[in-house]
């Protein structure tokens, strides 16, 4: 899955990831006979074997390299458009020109925050300047940062007195690994950092004293990798409550911080036009907004994502912000209340993924890392059907396949909403007992 499989070629890609969720179902069956120490040096085993790969199934990391390249000569990412400065002499003096072909985003500014462009610009410095040698750090910063996710998930499910073998649907999960580690997106990273801002705010005593302002620091460098975080808001101010005024505070002093060294005037409107772009033009494995196009589209005549997408992402926030104050009043034991505070989290991107226009197969990692600590486990069925999407690439073109479209979420809609006593018995036969 690392060094040989074609993304063009969808019976690889669908075999590769079938005969690794196999095994994955193999190390559930027997999680008595592993501890969670066995569990994570497997997990890092499995990914430091894509330490040397070039990612096979995605081209980001041509971006990725492209904006630290961009960084590293001392020019800021966000004020350069692509298909423009390639004519740019610098261009070919830098080596850009050697990425351009690559790139899948010539025509809109960067997306990455900022402190992502810190990762491509010390992947891209330590490397010196070849693809070769960006992509083996980006691997590595990714490793590190899940190796950091890993530790934190284990510390977690023990402090707050949950089976340390929930963590293999994170730890063992193949996607994950092929995403995450092969692919080089930083979803592991972000998890990691939220995991963080959990264990200070509501784990990290220093002589006695409770801390949860300080988790607002990792949230913000969370936010600082990828925006998603941002729609956490709600639930961390139903969690912390009163004290979740000093953790705002802290966490948008630190987010400002990351913004600083590439502040520019115009900054926020080529961002603006970009994240615009990206709710109006792109469309890619959705669901709900799939069928509610297509009604849009038999009503008028033509796709309405242009106002369609903005229309969806509020009617979005306002399920998320039902999700969060659902759990205002948490009462119960501690494993009690992180069962269902992870369940909210789990429910708030199952929330966002549903509605939204695009679904990438590395989003659902970050859905993965939130079922750990959720009831909500029948999510993880997700990570398998969302290889279904790469029948977009299968013959080298760029075309939806809706017929696998249909299928994945279908097989997960009957997994999500079938009966206990259905999930029990899968549970049994298949999982060994995964609850006992």
């Amino acid at each position: 899955m690392g060094y040989g499989v074609d993304r063009s070629n969808f019976f690889e890609v669908f075999v590769g990831f079938g005969f690794l969720f196999g095994g994955m179902i193999i190390f559930m069956r027997r999680k008595h006979e592993m501890g969670w120490k066995e569990i994570f040096w497997i997990a890092l085993l499995f990914r430091s074997a894509f330490i040397f790969s070039e990612p096979r199934l995605s081209d980001d990391y041509y971006r990725f390299t492209w904006d630290g390249l961009l960084t590293v000569q001392g020019e800021n990412p966000y004020l350069i458009l692509p298909q423009d400065f390639i004519s740019d002499e610098r261009a070919a003096e830098w080596q850009l020109d050697g990425l351009y072909d690559g790139l899948n985003s010539k025509q809109y500014y960067t997306v990455y925050p900022p402190v992502n462009q810190m990762i491509f610009a010390a992947s891209v410095w330590l490397g010196q300047g070849s693809l070769a040698g960006a992509v083996f750090f980006l691997h590595l910063f990714i490793l590190l940062g899940e190796a950091l996710l890993l530790f934190l998930i284990a510390r977690l499910l023990s402090y707050f007195e949950l089976p340390y073998w929930w963590s293999i649907g994170y730890a063992l999960n193949p996607l994950v690994i092929v995403e995450l580690s092969g692919n080089v997106h930083f979803e592991g990273m972000v998890m990691s950092f939220l995991a963080l801002s959990v264990w200070l705010a509501c784990c990290f005593r220093y002589r006695g004293t409770a801390m949860p302002f300080l988790g607002g620091i990792p949230f913000a460098l969370a936010v600082s990798v990828k925006l998603t975080p941002l729609m956490l808001v709600p639930l961390v101010f139903v969690i912390l409550k009163r004290r979740a005024f000093g953790f705002g505070a802290i966490a948008l002093f630190t987010l400002v911080l990351t913004f600083l060294p590439f502040y520019s005037s115009e900054l926020i409107a080529h961002w603006q036009t970009s994240i615009e772009l990206y709710f109006k033009s792109f469309e890619f494995n959705a669901s709900i907004y799939y069928l509610v196009r297509a009604i849009g589209e038999a009503i008028l005549g033509y796709n309405p994502i242009q106002t369609l997408g903005p229309w969806m992402s509020l009617f979005t926030l306002s399920l998320i912000l039902l999700v969060a104050f659902s759990r205002w009043n948490n009462k119960g034991t501690r494993k009690e209340q992180v069962v269902r505070y992870g369940t909210a989290l789990t429910l708030t991107y199952l929330v966002y993924y549903a509605m939204t226009t695009t679904v990438h197969p590395w989003y659902i990692t970050m859905i993965s890392a939130a079922a750990v600590f959720s009831n909500r486990k029948a999510i993880w069925f997700w990570s398998f059907l969302a290889v279904f999407s790469y029948a977009h690439y299968d013959g080298g073109g760029f075309q939806e396949n809706y017929f696998w479209i249909i299928a994945e979420y279908v097989i997960l809609a009957a997994a999500l909403l079938a009966p206990l006593p259905i999930k029990e018995a899968f549970s049994k036969k298949v999982l060994n007992g995964w609850r006992e």
